[in-house]
């Protein structure tokens, strides 16, 4: 099995992360164009709600953008559950695991950016250098 999982990266590695077969209990979350943040529905049981610029993803396009002196960027991935559990332990690391974890979805290619002009981004991260605030 495979895990979608999404969050926001940044020059100092993988800041959060978040899976959405976890996310979505009780609700589905639909990607209608994995590459348009702007068209993602949320689904209900009861009801089918159309949110106008998907909640989940919206917020944190909002957040990357609030630290775009970081590079921060909005990612997606696709990744094993073996993978996935790993990377679980590696955000628990703190900076060490962050920086690995985002050198590792660059490396398989199975990271992807809903934005193009996070793929640029995305070339410069990690690199604590880029960071106006220092460690």
């Amino acid at each position: 099995m495979s895990k979608l999982i999404f969050g926001i990266a940044d020059c100092n590695g993988v800041e959060s992360m978040q899976c959405y077969e976890e996310l979505t209990v009780g609700r589905k979350l639909e990607f209608v164009l994995m590459a348009d943040v702007d068209k993602i529905r949320f689904r209900d049981e009861k009801a089918y709600v159309d949110m106008p610029a998907g909640t989940v993803l919206h917020a944190l396009r909002l957040r990357a953008q609030a630290n775009d002196q970081r590079q921060a960027i909005v990612y997606m991935a696709k990744v094993e559950d073996d993978v996935y559990e790993y990377f679980k332990e590696l955000m628990k690391e703190g900076q060490g695991g962050k920086i690995e974890m985002l050198n590792l979805l660059k490396d398989t290619n199975a990271i992807s950016t809903p934005r193009n002009s996070d793929k640029v981004k995305l070339t410069l991260i990690p690199n604590s250098k880029l960071d106006p605030y220092g460690q």
